[in-house]
């Protein structure tokens, strides 16, 4: 049993693009080639979690540890993601990409909109968010706001 489940982003390299692998893996005793092999790209905007091994498997901990350490020196430039990504590395099962389908609003990669006609939870990663543009540009993206009954 896995810690999360994730949608894996096989097309986006952690090392290099994410997580700086040759000062990470001087932490993580092992080299930079294993750290590589062993990180999974994956956007944390939808997950899930398997509480019993988040804390059996101290993950909180070790996602701690990585936030303490960037503090200090420069392993990962972006955000909440990276330490994530370090703390979890192979603890995780893939969940069908329609359960994370991003699209962005800025640019679209073919990737990222495959799974959008059938997606199970559409993401918007990103600070445009279509609810705050015209609604024709929003539902062109297939964004409709919902009819909540007051």
């Amino acid at each position: 049993d896995a810690s999360v489940a994730i949608v894996p982003r096989d097309y986006k390299k952690v090392c290099g693009h994410v997580v700086h692998c040759t000062v990470a893996a001087k932490f993580a005793n092992t080299t930079t080639e294993q750290l590589s092999q062993r990180l999974q790209a994956f956007n944390a905007g939808v997950f899930v979690i398997n509480l019993q091994n988040w804390r059996n498997f101290r993950i909180k901990e070790k996602v701690a540890y990585w936030i303490r350490l960037n503090l200090q020196y420069r392993i990962y430039d972006l955000g909440s993601n990276p330490p994530l990504v370090l703390a979890i590395a192979q603890d995780y099962v893939r969940l069908d990409p329609h359960w994370n389908c991003l699209r962005g609003l800025r640019k679209q990669h073919y990737h990222n909109t495959i799974c959008w006609d059938q997606a199970y939870i559409r993401h918007f990663p990103g600070d445009l968010k279509p609810w705050k543009q015209p609604i024709s540009h929003a539902r062109a993206i297939g964004w409709e706001p919902a009819n909540i009954p007051s």
